[in-house]
């Protein structure tokens, strides 16, 4: 049997805030991974160029042509920067989906025969160590991995934005680190695969972190 070949995704050269978005994503999970030691654009370096793009663009909206260029310019340099990082992640993780999401980038599906993967459900959530929640699904076939969402309530149950809580390989027991006992937390997930390389999210489940 062929193995599938994985590659990431350059979707975010496709317009301003996709760039954005997978900047951000990128400076949040890859210089917090040590699989990625020596990336060739430093996490200043990016969030540098990220903030001078979002100004950038805040001020295309009351400028002209010269604002609209310098937007341009800034996202130029912004996709250059993700274009290293992508490459650099790509030879650093082999063939490994786990790895290669773990960096923020998304991934690109060579199976185009495949289908978009359904939502995961029948949510379970119990509490594991201190400030530690364990999240376990109804297994979805052909899924390579899941990604973890995580939100913090506040008094009223109204949710913080979401935020990544990780990935993992298994269905069970998949662990949602980091929290603050006491806390409610809403917690949900989607399957890694098909088509477009997600599933949909599944429905969110509560518990409170001990």
């Amino acid at each position: 049997m062929k193995t599938e070949k994985y590659r990431l995704s350059s979707a975010y050269t496709k317009s301003a805030i996709l760039t954005l978005e997978r900047a951000g994503a990128v400076r949040m999970n890859l210089y917090t991974d040590a699989s990625f030691s020596d990336p060739p654009v430093t996490e200043p370096d990016l969030a540098a160029a990220e903030a001078a793009m979002r100004t950038a663009q805040a001020a295309q909206a009351q400028g002209g042509t010269a604002a609209t260029a310098e937007k341009d310019y800034r996202r130029t340099i912004l996709t250059g920067l993700l274009e290293k990082l992508a490459l650099y992640v790509q030879l650093v993780s082999g063939n490994d989906p786990v790895k290669l999401l773990s960096s923020g980038f998304n991934l690109v599906n060579a199976n185009r025969t495949s289908s978009q993967l359904p939502r995961p459900t029948g949510l379970r959530l119990v509490n594991g160590l201190t400030g530690q929640l364990l999240l376990t699904v109804d297994r979805v076939g052909n899924a390579r991995c899941y990604e973890i969402g995580v939100a913090l309530l506040d008094d009223d149950g109204k949710p913080s934005p979401w935020t990544s809580g990780g990935l993992a390989t298994k269905s069970r027991n998949m662990p949602v680190d980091g929290l603050v006992p006491g806390k409610m937390y809403a917690v949900q997930t989607r399957a890694v695969g098909g088509t477009t390389g997600y599933s949909d999210w599944s429905d969110p489940v509560v518990r409170r972190a001990i």
